[in-house]
Order: C-alpha cells, then structure tokens, then sequence
C-alpha cells in the first residue's frame, strides 16, 4: 500500500524524539524538529486510514506519532506564533486519531486564544500591523481544526476573518499591500484555502479567486485539492462583496481606508512602527496603494526595507536642532512617518502624516472625469528641512513616453529623468500622469537599496518608477492628475496576430502563446521568418506598426511588406519579459 510505505518511511527518518529532518531554504545543513505543515499532514492520514492499515504497520504509525505527539504537546503549552498554531491543530487530529483527550483539550485552548487574539476586522495584528499571509495561514488552521472537531466557538471568527481578507483584495484577485509589514506587492493571488470554506463570505473569495482558473480550465495542486475535499465546508456564497461597488472599507482601530470610486480605489494605511532590526520586517513608509480597474494596481505597491525613494515623504533637517530620534547623527533624512491618522475632508478620507514635529498630508481623490488627483503637501513645518515626496509606481510593458515625443526602454540601465523637459506628462502601457517641472524620475528603484551582486539578482519586474517632487516652505504642495489613455493611435486597425493567416517560406515552427498574446517563431538561423496576411483594405497608403514581445533570448526582427521601400529592423532584446509598444515599421502601398 504507498500511504501505508509513505508514513513507514517518515517512521524510519524519526530520531528519538519522534523529530523528523529538514533543511532551511538558506542552509544546505540538515535539522531536526517538528514542522507543522509535515506533521499536520502525517496526523491527518492517520485520521482517515488508520482502520486500513494492516495492523504491524498500523502499530508503526501509532508509535511514531505517539513519541512526536507526546513532546510537541509538553512543547507547545502556552505558545501561539502561527508555527504553533499549526502544531496545535496537528495535536488536535492526532488526539482523536490516538484517543487523546489532553492533547484535544490542550489543542482547543490554542485554538481559543487564537480567537480572541483576532482583531474586530478579522485580522491578527502584530507589533506592527498585519501580515496577510499570516492571516491566511491562521484561517487555514482554525478552519481545519473545525473541520474535525466541529467547534462553534470559532465560526465567527471564521467568517470574520473571510470578510477582511475580502475587504483587502482588489477587483483582479491581487492582495492591498500598503497595510502588509512583510510583503510587498504580488501579482500572485491567493486562492484560499479550507478555512474560507466553512462561511457563506469565505466561498465568495474562493469562488472570486478560483473563478480565472476555472475560466483558464487550470488545476490546483493535489495538496490543495485534497484538503478541500476531505476537509472543507460546502454551503451558500454569501452576497456581492463590496470591492466591486462604490464603498468605503474603515478598519475599526482606524488605521486602514479603502475607498472604492470605480475606475479607481484607493488603500490609505496609517500603520506606523519605527525601523525593524529584522530583515523580513518592512518599514513602514510607503503608505497608500492606488488601483484602477482596467490597468491594475497603479502605484504604491507595499513597503520596502532602508530605501528612502519607497518613503511617501523624506524631510532632512536643514539644521542641527530638528527634532529627530536620539541615536540619529545630525542631518539625518526623516523617511518613516512617527505618528498617521486618517481624517475626513469635504473631498474625501485625508491621511496625515507627521515626521517628527513637520505634518504633511495625503489624498488621492477620484473625479467625475474618471481622472485621479493625487495630492501632497506639508501643512506645518516649524523648523527648515528640505522635503521630498514620492510617488512609486509599479513596472508596466511597454516603453515610457514623454509628452515631448521621447521614447524610453526601461531595462538594466539606471535613468534619472527631469521634468523640466519633459512636456508635462508621462505616458506608460495606458497610464498618464502629469509630470512637474520640478520633478524627477527614478529607474530601477528596488524595496531595498541593492548594489553589486545584490543589484543584478533583482528582478525588474519587481522595480518601481519613482517620482521624486521637492517640497518645503516655497513649495509646500504638489499635486498630479492620473488617468487612463487609449493603448492604441487614432486611426489605428489593430490586427492581433492569432487572427492572421500565417505562413513561413522557411519551413520554421511557429506557434500561439495565450499567456503573451503572441505567435513565437521558433527559429535558430538567421533568414527563418513568417509571412503574415492582413485581409484586403481600402486601396491606399497605410502606415504599419507592429507589438514586439521582447525577451533576453531573443535576436533582431526585420520586418518588411508589400510596398515597403526599406525593412524595419528591432532589436527584441530586453532583460525581462517587455512589450515593444507600437513601433513604426514604414509605409504600406
């Protein structure tokens, strides 16, 4: 039988203590202990095959699980981290599988702490706010110990918990990340887990989440499947959730507001929390998150660890006496705000912000013209510094243009960009956004200021734009208008390359990827090409442009056509996956 195999070899690997072996994803050294996500998983099998077993084999598990059970109840009394959480509803199964009433009564007491721990919203806050996966991971726990042991004490911190996480989840499934002290933003989305099964709003997320991979004809893993077919909760989904209406989310400690004002929604976080020591703890300086419903997440996009450019506002003292934390040296910039709230204007939700004794706000105020005007401005400053705010926003295909014609490829290659030339607006992959004279942009800006070896692991994908506008007492305001503009130039008959006939007088593969929107031409020597065939137009001139899938394998396109009077040649290169954008290739008879 491979299950019973599979737990003999977990019996087999288990040291005197019922430990079992792993490594760290940092170390190649191997430790022993007791992983919940194992553990869990073994007790969970047991539960559901022990009655199969032939019984010497059935004797094997029971010990080897009786030995790890034992210490992971003396070791977990009173603990409640996630990790032990975890461990908590692993000894809950086990005790029933094993007929364990202390470690069921031990296992409950965890699981009752950990509701009580849970804010009104249906978060856990740590010492610095939420962590949302944390917060996933947590319900996945209290929905699988109610899986087994049918406790009505934790439904509604269940549903609770659904609500919230549906409250920070934008329209495309990706996660608001202004309010996360760990992570930054993700296009990733969460697709929930057993803990979302048990309430009407928790089968509303799942349904939302899983929709794309359904319409996708996409699996999950056997992992995933397993627990919600074993373990989950099947029911009614509840009502619409309010993402997807014109609301407004205010979390009850009043530190998080999201308005939602289609096209745009808005994230303000007024979490606060000075510097971590721990890496994996983010500063908390990047402080709203701006969604449009057509082009994603927009700009913000979580916070980063000692980089000032992810910092809202930076003020540095223009003298010594500016207050400033103790162990600061003289002149220290001030890019982590030391006090937030969010206020109410005639306009909409204010955040203000104070950074030391200067005070500045924030708005991000959606018009009827479906444009967004996004506000900064210091309005007490009662010492000199020199400020800066920053606006950063999240890497787009496609290559930037600039209201004065110019057209730049971000890649590798560090940029600094004026305003002072620049036209008075940007536009990048169908987002617009005004461009003071006084303004700077910033290209690649990581979560953490990286060099060397650091700098060329980082992904671009993972880059912001930064604007940077000074701000102080002569200039103690900025504001910018976003909005969405047409991909496409007036006039244009887009042909998407699927729809084309397709022939190549070289014989090479050529092939559709749905994930691009593209036809690959699988060649490896230069002359391979393909012929593509746009339906008969009105006799006349045509100006041709062609979207180019860039990548860093790929070579140099030459493009010609019937009437043409010289080829088009581009370079596709590009460090990461890019859009070339519509590149003129020439005239068309």
């Amino acid at each position: 039988m491979v299950i019973g195999k599979g737990g003999d070899a977990l019996c087999a690997a288990q040291d005197g203590k019922g430990r079992l072996p792993y490594r760290r994803p940092a170390s190649s050294q191997s430790q022993s202990g007791y992983l919940p996500w194992t553990f869990s998983r073994w007790a969970r099998c047991f539960l559901l095959v022990k009655e199969h077993l032939p019984p010497e084999q059935r004797e094997r598990w029971r010990q080897g699980l009786m030995t790890a059970f034992n210490e992971i109840h003396l070791l977990s009394q009173g603990q409640d981290s996630p990790h032990h959480v975890h461990l908590a509803v692993a000894l809950f199964i086990a005790g029933r599988a094993l007929d364990q009433p202390a470690w069921q009564s031990s296992a409950r007491q965890a699981m009752a702490r950990l509701v009580d721990r849970q804010s009104p919203d249906g978060c856990w806050l740590g010492s610095w706010g939420p962590a949302l996966n944390h917060n996933n991971s947590l319900l996945e726990a209290l929905g699988l110990y109610y899986a087994v042991a049918q406790d009505p004490s934790v439904l509604a911190a269940l549903e609770r918990g659904a609500r919230f996480r549906l409250a920070v989840t934008w329209p495309d499934g990706t996660t608001v990340s202004a309010i996360d002290d760990r992570q930054p933003y993700q296009q990733i989305k969460n697709i929930g887990n057993v803990g979302f099964s048990w309430t009407a709003p928790g089968r509303l997320f799942l349904q939302r989440q899983l929709r794309s991979l359904v319409e996708a004809k996409q699996s999950v893993d056997a992992d995933y499947a397993a627990a919600m077919l074993i373990f989950g909760g099947k029911g009614v989904v509840g009502d619409q959730d309010s993402a997807l209406t014109d609301s407004v989310f205010r979390s009850q400690d009043g530190l998080i507001c999201i308005q939602h004002q289609a096209p745009w929604r808005v994230c303000l976080s007024a979490y606060t929390a000075p510097p971590a020591k721990q890496r994996w703890l983010l500063d908390r300086h990047n402080m709203l998150d701006i969604y449009h419903d057509a082009l994603g997440l927009i700009a913000g996009g979580g916070n980063g660890k000692d980089q000032p450019l992810w910092s809202s506002f930076v003020f540095t003292p223009l003298n010594d006496d500016e207050d400033k934390a103790d162990d600061a040296p003289a002149k220290t910039p001030l890019g982590i705000p030391t006090a937030a709230k969010i206020i109410d204007s005639p306009t909409g939700p204010l955040l203000q912000l104070n950074y030391g004794k200067t005070q500045c706000r924030i708005a991000a105020t959606p018009q009827t013209d479906e444009n967004l005007l996004l506000s900064f401005a210091v309005n007490n400053m009662p010492q000199p510094v020199q400020g800066e705010a920053h606006i950063p926003f999240l890497r787009r295909r496609g290559p930037l243009q600039l209201a004065n014609g110019s057209i730049i490829r971000l890649g590798d290659d560090a940029i600094n960009i004026s305003g002072k030339d620049a036209g008075g607006f940007f536009v990048w992959g169908g987002l617009q956004v005004s461009f003071p004279t006084a303004a700077t942009l910033h290209w690649p800006v990581f979560k953490q200021a990286t060099s060397g070896t650091a700098r060329a692991s980082a992904k671009l994908a993972h880059a912001r734009l930064v604007m940077s506008v000074p701000i102080d007492r002569q200039n103690p305001a900025v504001t910018l208008s976003l909005r969405q503009v047409p991909k496409n130039i007036p006039g244009l008959i887009s042909h998407p390359a699927k729809s084309l006939s397709l022939f190549s007088p070289s014989a090479t593969p050529a092939k559709y990827i749905k994930e691009l929107d593209a036809i690959f031409l699988s060649a490896n020597n230069p002359g391979e090409s393909m012929t593509l065939t746009v339906p008969n137009k009105k006799t006349g001139r045509y100006e041709l442009y062609v979207e180019f899938v860039m990548n860093p394998n790929y070579g140099i396109a030459h493009v010609t056509g019937e009437g043409m009077q010289a080829e088009k040649s581009f370079d596709c290169y590009a460090p990461e996956y890019d859009s070339s954008g519509l590149v003129p290739c020439g005239e068309l008879l």
